[in-house]
């Protein structure tokens, strides 16, 4: 699932749809490709992490791939990356999920 531009307040509710819908089904796996991804705000955030809870208790898992250095540090500043995997390509997270 590619993003691109910055995930704000203004697109929180696209992108929790986009996220919806990709992560339907029995045991979804997501790759959120975030290399377009120019900023992440709380908003965005808060979508993410409930898309991570949801998935995993559908027994799913949900991975973010090549985050920039400003969104990886949004990333770490929230902890995220302590939960949520991170892999520096989109073709490594699909090995993984």
């Amino acid at each position: 699932m590619p993003l691109d531009g910055r995930l704000d307040h203004q697109v929180a509710h696209r992108l929790r749809e986009e996220l919806t819908r990709a992560a339907s089904g029995e045991a979804p796996r997501v790759v959120v490709d975030m290399s377009a991804v120019t900023r992440v705000d709380s908003a965005a955030v808060g979508v993410i992490v409930g898309a991570f809870v949801s998935i995993q208790r559908a027994g799913g898992r949900l991975v973010l791939a090549n985050p920039n250095r400003i969104v990886r540090q949004v990333l770490h500043t929230t902890r995220l990356d302590s939960v949520i995997d991170i892999y520096p390509t989109a073709e490594a997270a699909l090995s993984h999920v």
